[in-house]
């Protein structure tokens, strides 16, 4: 009831309390989720080589013509973009409340100054405590006559398998080969920091500040802005707080899609007792698109993206509302009150068997373990369906609605008083009883005059609702969300509905009584009531699917995207294999791996990455946490409904890792 409890400002048995209780006896609502935790479930640390792994992108990108992009024009399609996040304001106590845990020096290592062959040799040791000699030996006979871009792509593969040892073990053979290639120092710093050795980090840091060439910029990230945030982060693994403050402002000003140096901000500016930036920033960081409300708009309730920067809701269903009978004159009351009764109870069938399946639907939804991504996409689906109510357009059609039902108010209350004012007038019999039906045609008319303008804006609004409803509907693929979603869909329309019956059916028994004792003779009405019956919403039409893309990571990661699924297919041979049975301890901390394309990358007879496109996996110690995917807004990759597939791998590919601080954790 929560979406109806500020529609009208003066709450009247007709509509409004009959629509309360309508919602209260129907699945009107289903919970939405204030928070989206981080933290995977114990089925998402299921190792990923043993299941494939699907994760889900916010956006249904469009077919269109192919060719060159506009420059610049591309567009970064995030996974996290689609979360549900409360204001800062709500999200800064939690904060605090969790400052004993994030912001604790103890255990961390004590700042030390390391030459890079100290540093290089502790990041041996740790490996050897991992993995045997030969097993590293073996990683690498693999990456010898590998390319920097062929080995981007193992520790790519490596992130997205969870394996983020491997990926260190993959980068440590690499600066070994090119070192003086500054983005492999980049990445190992930033693996080695989340690994619980900043110092090692810091060290492989300024080597690579000594290489004197450029550090690339994988999927169009500034590589220097990057070695910055994992500089940062290295300071936040020391205790640092205001050093990495320091760093992290320039970043943040500099390179608005990485995320992750506004989430280390955050810890940094929280260990420092600066709360509300602290708040600030973390919800910045939770979202890859930095949202900026005065170019992009506001959010829905301070919470949500607009739903149109998230879905493609083009599939929702547009559906013609059954009319609702009513008398044409004040005679004709009395023939439509069974009328009414027979649609009561129609909709009381409604209700009584959508109830009957309801619970078995929660259940059938609630009762299943999801990889921890799966399940986040589907919540994410079924907060945009919650959050359709607030869009803005609907919010401007439902004051116009209370607006318009405020005035019938007055105009019934009016009427009330006229007709107490006639019966206190002293008139008797007949010219009492000529006068009251004067008066009630004349008040039927004035009435019905408003009503229509209610019921039409009603009817609009419910149109609108059920587009809103069904097409976000149709991005679901999980066929117990849609049908649990259009179980309550059905419930929230009925409510609307069946309020302007309750209301017309309240009025009329009263003019009805009214008319009656007036003498006033009754007339026939033929008409019936038509029977509601809404059309199914789709589920991932093909108009809806958009672009089918398929890439293979070499011969470890395949990725591709149909009906807005990423499918993940980590393959567990090829090198990453010997260090999927050692536990690996991110010590808090999250990674992020950005690959893309350095020039333009053919995937097989019909589709080319270019320039600064293609996709990023973030993971945690317990598996991926966050993925999307960049192109550009006009160019090739778009495929329309023809799946296509093929290899991304070679020398033009680059590899970026980031370290980031994790929230949300159980001390």
């Amino acid at each position: 009831m929560k979406n109806l409890t500020f529609l009208f400002r003066q709450p009247r048995w007709p509509f409004f309390m009959l629509l309360m209780l309508l919602l209260a006896s129907s699945s009107a609502a289903t919970p939405v989720l204030a928070r989206q935790s981080k933290w995977p479930s114990s089925a998402a640390g299921q190792s990923p080589q043993a299941q494939e792994t699907k994760v889900y992108l916010p956006i249904i990108l469009r077919p269109e013509e192919s060719g060159e992009p506009p420059l610049g024009e591309y567009q970064l399609l995030a996974f996290s973009d689609a979360l549900l996040l409360p204001p800062a304001a709500e999200l800064e106590p939690d904060l605090v409340a969790m400052k004993v845990v994030y912001c604790s020096t103890v255990g961390l290592p004590s700042p030390t100054s390391l030459t890079f062959a100290q540093a290089r040799q502790n990041a041996q040791t740790y490996l050897e405590q991992l993995v045997s000699a030969s097993t590293f030996a073996h990683l690498q006979t693999r990456l010898a006559n590998l390319s920097l871009g062929e080995i981007a792509t193992f520790v790519t593969a490596a992130v997205a398998a969870g394996e983020t040892d491997a990926a260190l073990a993959a980068l440590l053979i690499t600066v070994d080969r090119f070192p003086t290639e500054p983005l492999p120092l980049v990445n190992a710093a930033g693996l080695l920091s989340s690994s619980g050795l900043p110092n090692e980090a810091l060290a492989f840091l300024n080597a690579a500040a000594t290489t004197g060439r450029p550090y690339g910029s994988p999927l169009g990230i500034d590589g220097e802005q990057l070695a910055l945030n994992n500089r940062a982060h290295a300071h936040l693994m020391l205790g640092q707080w205001a050093q990495a403050e320091a760093i992290l402002l320039g970043v943040v000003a500099a390179e608005p899609q990485l995320a992750e140096a506004r989430t280390n901000l955050s810890r940094a500016l929280l260990c420092q007792s600066k709360h509300a930036q602290a708040a600030l920033w973390y919800r910045l960081g939770e979202r890859r698109m930095l949202w900026d409300v005065v170019e992009d708009g506001p959010e829905i309730q301070d919470q949500m993206i607009p739903i149109e920067h998230l879905y493609d809701t083009s599939a929702g269903k547009i559906y013609q509302v059954p009319n609702i009978p009513e008398p044409d004159k004040p005679e004709q009351a009395g023939t439509f009150r069974p009328i009414y009764e027979q649609m009561h109870n129609e909709q009381h069938a409604r209700i009584m068997a959508r109830n009957a399946v309801y619970p078995d639907l929660v259940q059938a939804y609630n009762n299943r373990e999801l990889p921890f991504l799966e399940q986040t996409r589907l919540d994410s689906i079924h907060n945009a369906w919650a959050f359709v109510i607030y869009q803005p357009d609907m919010m401007a059609m439902r004051q116009e609605i209370s607006d318009l039902d405020y005035e019938l108010f007055l105009i019934e209350d009016t009427h009330t008083q006229e007709l107490i004012a006639l019966y206190g007038s002293g008139m008797v019999g007949e010219p009492l009883y000529q006068a009251c039906r004067s008066l009630l045609t004349t008040q039927f008319a004035q009435r019905m005059t408003k009503y229509y303008e209610l019921k039409s804006a009603t009817m609009d609004y419910m149109v609108a609702l059920y587009a809103g409803y069904t097409g976000v509907m149709a991005n679901a693929h999980d066929p117990l969300l849609h049908d649990l979603l259009m179980n309550v869909t059905e419930g929230a329309m009925d409510s609307w509905y069946y309020g302007l019956v309750y209301q017309m059916s309240g009025w009329n028994t009263l003019m009805d009584i009214n008319w009656s004792a007036c003498m006033g003779a009754e007339e026939i009405s033929n008409e019936t009531g038509d029977t509601l019956e809404l059309p199914a919403a789709e589920q991932c039409p093909d108009f809806v699917k958009g672009v089918k893309v398929g890439a293979s990571l070499s011969d470890f990661v395949t990725v591709s995207i149909t009906c807005e699924i990423i499918d993940v297919e980590i393959s567990g041979t090829n090198g990453i294999s010997p260090f999927v049975q050692y536990t690996h301890d991110l010590r808090k901390n999250e990674v992020t791996a950005f690959f893309g394309a350095k020039g333009k990358v053919g995937i097989g007879p019909l589709l080319e990455l270019n320039a600064k496109e293609g996709f990023y996996v973030r993971a945690n110690q317990t598996g991926l946490t966050d993925v999307g995917m960049k192109v550009a807004t006009g160019g090739a990759i778009y495929a329309g409904n023809t799946g296509i597939s093929g290899q991304i791998d070679g020398p033009e590919m680059e590899a970026g890792v980031a370290a980031a601080v994790e929230y949300w954790l159980n001390p």
